[in-house]
């Protein structure tokens, strides 16, 4: 084989193999930023908001996946938004649901929340003043 064959042959598929991985790239990014949104949005109801029931939460973490889906594969926004959309999608939906159908008073989960955590750990540090 001449130079300028194996040339051209290297050139051709350096060239699909770029544009292969290009694409694999952005195939990987709307998959996994269709998920870390609604994930984190679920996180953050759960960790921080002292209203939201298990199943606002879950309903919100749904309609927060929905979204994402729907910037990652059928709308013409950029394949690093879904995440984005799918985040705010979770937190508005989790805290609508939270004021219409919150935790109980006397459930025992509202310890396990960040203030509820915190105010504990405070109470127990000895006093060194």
């Amino acid at each position: 084989m001449t130079t300028s064959k194996r040339a051209l042959i290297t050139g051709i598929t350096g060239q699909d193999g770029s544009y292969l991985a290009e694409l694999l790239l952005e195939i990987n990014a709307k998959v996994v930023n269709a998920f870390t949104g609604p994930l984190f949005g679920i996180f953050l109801l759960a960790m921080f908001s002292r209203r939201a029931s298990s199943a606002a939460v879950l309903a919100a973490g749904v309609m927060g996946a929905v979204m994402a889906y729907y910037v990652a594969y059928h709308s013409n926004i950029g394949f690093m938004w879904p995440s984005t959309f799918g985040l705010a999608a979770t937190l508005l939906v989790g805290v609508a649901l939270a004021l219409v159908m919150p935790m109980r008073a006397d459930d025992e989960r509202r310890a396990l929340t960040w203030r509820a955590v915190m105010a504990r750990s405070t109470a127990e540090r000895p006093n060194l003043s």
